[in-house]
């Protein structure tokens, strides 16, 4: 069973039991902080601190955990965890004897204290305490030794390790060092000798970038407009709220306005969207689907997650199920859903389902 994470609200108030105070803060920020680890992460940072950063990335926050933590005792700390996480990158292991590092056990009762390495006793293993600490290092280790990534990746474009390598070299780069992550970027994007599966790496890595910069935009979108990369990019879009924003008036207008098998590539960035826009994805449907009969199973499904119901929302979807053939679990499922915030407009769907089955001879 997979635990929900807390809500905004909730992240705000844990952070503010522990001294921190949120006022000003971005949602953004916030809702990165809704990943256990990423505000256990934070609030490790935070405390003993007088002043108290916002981070627009995983790997900022990493970034700076390594400077109180890792940096600041010495080098060899640092030296410690970039063998360790290189060499399990290499045998594509999560676990290291730890006999391979008995000249340097202090160090590693130290970096387990800091709660970045942790060792299993009984079976003498040495390992990161999460999986996305090791991604970090090994990305840190190999940016400190190759130098340049572009090069790295074109001598290696049928390696077996160079995707994930890559991907998690462009996330460190993207978080520490925005100046070499567009110059690495930009020389594998306009490499015309680059591995198709790697130039559709590229892709789906700005595709589900949470806030893209201009110049990502600039890579991306003469890509989002050509039917072959269309659904896949837009899959990756799902949850950045930053294309979201980019493309709202823009590219997702002119998919919705596309015949229904096509339109369907924007459902899910609709859907996801209802959590932090739903006026304007409510006036979107409108706008684009609702007054075509034919895309009511696409309106409907932005609708069959939505929590907060009211007029209009229930006034779209009983036009919809009046001259739509709906399924008689669905109209359950979702009178049940609209029960739970709204329990006075339920029964209004339900009339609006009966209607039509009684005015249809069903």
């Amino acid at each position: 069973m997979l635990l929900e994470s807390p809500s905004i609200d909730r992240v705000s108030t844990l952070i503010q039991e522990k001294g921190i105070q949120t006022a000003g803060w971005s949602t953004d920020f916030l809702e990165l902080l809704r990943t256990p680890q990423y505000l256990k992460i934070f609030i490790d940072i935070c405390q003993g601190t007088s002043t108290t950063k916002i981070f627009h990335s995983y790997y900022a926050m990493l970034e700076r955990l390594w400077e109180e933590k890792v940096l600041k005792a010495g080098k060899d700390y640092a030296d410690l965890l970039d063998s360790i996480a290189t060499t399990m990158g290499e045998r594509e292991e999560l676990w290291l004897p730890s006999v391979m590092y008995q000249d340097y056990l202090p160090h590693i009762k130290y970096l387990e204290a800091q709660e970045i390495l942790t060792i299993e006793s009984d079976r003498q293993r040495v390992g990161f305490r999460h999986q996305t600490l090791f991604e970090y290092a090994r990305a840190r280790a190999f940016v400190r030794v190759e130098g340049s990534l572009s090069n790295y990746v074109l001598k290696r474009q049928n390696g077996l390790f160079v995707r994930p390598q890559l991907w998690n070299a462009l996330n460190y780069l993207r978080a520490v060092d925005q100046s070499s992550y567009k110059k690495e970027f930009g020389v594998l994007w306009n490499n015309k000798d680059l591995k198709f599966h790697l130039k559709i790496l590229l892709i789906e890595f700005l595709g589900q970038i949470p806030d893209p910069q201009d110049f990502e935009a600039n890579w991306l979108l003469p890509y989002l407009i050509q039917p072959q990369y269309r659904r896949r990019i837009l899959s990756c879009m799902t949850e950045s709220r930053g294309w979201f924003h980019r493309l709202m008036d823009t590219h997702i207008p002119m998919f919705m306005l596309l015949p229904p098998d096509q339109a369907i590539d924007v459902l899910f960035i609709l859907k996801n969207a209802l959590n932090h826009d739903r006026e304007k994805i409510l006036e979107m449907t409108e706008k684009y689907w609702l007054n075509n009969p034919e895309k009511d199973y696409l309106s409907l499904r932005v609708l069959d997650d939505m929590k907060d119901w009211d007029e209009k929302a229930l006034n779209m979807a009983c036009r919809m199920i009046g001259r739509t053939d709906v399924a008689d679990y669905y109209i359950d499922s979702l009178s049940t859903l609209i029960s739970a915030n709204a329990p006075e407009l339920a029964p209004r769907l339900v009339r609006a389902y009966l209607d039509h089955l009684f005015g249809h001879g069903l």
